[in-house]
């Protein structure tokens, strides 16, 4: 993680959600959110993402 604040998150050895949480703050995009974008491009389709983020 690239922020001071992801770093210290980690350092003090938080809950993953309160590190994930602070990695979208920080402009992390999820599997799920970059599948949808890829879906509104064309590149794939529902049921590609749906298999993807099942796993």
């Amino acid at each position: 993680m690239g922020t001071r604040e992801g770093q210290q998150l980690i350092y003090d050895k938080r809950e993953l959600s309160d590190i994930r949480g602070q990695a979208i703050k920080d402009g992390m995009t999820t599997l799920k959110q970059d599948g949808i974008m890829k879906i509104l491009k064309g590149f794939s389709d529902y049921a590609q993402l749906l298999r993807i983020i099942s796993e």
